[in-house]
C-alpha cells in the first residue's frame, strides 16, 4: 500500500488542523493555545483556509473563551475569603497536617451563605500589580517553596494565577510551580499538583 501524498495546501491546512485540536476543554488559561491557532489559521491562503474542517471549534473556543475572560474577580483587595473544594466542602486552613501540609476544615453551603470556618480558614486577598492574587494570614503568603507540592506561609512563590471555569469556580494555580491547589482526599489534607487534567478540574 502506498499512501497518498498530500498537496503542499493540505499539509499546511493539516498543521492548523492539529493545532486546533489540541485547545481541548476551554478555561481561561486557554488563552494562549487559543490565540496560536486563530494566527496560525489566519496566515493560511483561501485555498488552505477552505481545507480546514474544524474552524468551528476554534470559533467556539473564542467565544468561550471571551466569556471566561469577561468574569469579574470575585473579590477585591484586602477582602476575606474561604478557599475551599466543592466538592468535597473542605476550607483550607492555615493550620498544618500530618508534617508538611495544610488541613481542610468542613464547611457548609446553604443559599450562599458558608458555615464552619474559623479565623485560621480566612484569608486576606492581596491583590498583586500584575493582576496575580496572594492570600494572606498575619502578614504572611501563602505560597510553595521550589520544590515539593505541600504550601506554608511564607513560601517564595507566593502569587496565585484565578482561573475561571465557569459557575462561579475558580481554580488556582501557582505563577511560578505552575501548580494548583487541590484538597488530596485520599490523604486528607490541602496540597497542589501539576498535571494537564489539573486545568479543568473542579
Amino acid at each position: 500500500y502506498v499512501a497518498p501524498t498530500l498537496t503542499p495546501d493540505q499539509e499546511k491546512a493539516n498543521a492548523v488542523i492539529n493545532k486546533i485540536n489540541t485547545i481541548g476543554i476551554v478555561t481561561s488559561a486557554s488563552k494562549t493555545v487559543i490565540e496560536e491557532a486563530r494566527a496560525a489559521y489566519d496566515a493560511l491562503t483561501d485555498t488552505q483556509k477552505d481545507l480546514v474542517t474544524n474552524l468551528a471549534t476554534l470559533t467556539a473556543a473564542e467565544t468561550k473563551l471571551a466569556e471566561l475572560l469577561s468574569a469579574a474577580m470575585p473579590f477585591a483587595n484586602g477582602d476575606k475569603v474561604v478557599i475551599y473544594a466543592p466538592a468535597y466542602n473542605k476550607a483550607l486552613s492555615s493550620t498544618a497536617a500530618a508534617t508538611y501540609y495544610q488541613a481542610g476544615v468542613d464547611v457548609t453551603l446553604t443559599d450562599g451563605n458558608m458555615t464552619g470556618y474559623g479565623e485560621t480558614e480566612l484569608w486576606i486577598a492581596v491583590i498583586n500589580s500584575d493582576g496575580t492574587v496572594s492570600f494572606q494570614q498575619n502578614g504572611k503568603n501563602l505560597g510553595l517553596a521550589d520544590a515539593n507540592s505541600s504550601m506554608s506561609l511564607g513560601a517564595v512563590n507566593d502569587k496565585w494565577e484565578l482561573i475561571y471555569l465557569g459557575d462561579g469556580l475558580y481554580l488556582l494555580k501557582n505563577v511560578v510551580r505552575g501548580n494548583y491547589m487541590e484538597w488530596y482526599a485520599s490523604k486528607g489534607n490541602w496540597s497542589t499538583y501539576n498535571s494537564a487534567s489539573a486545568a479543568n478540574d473542579k
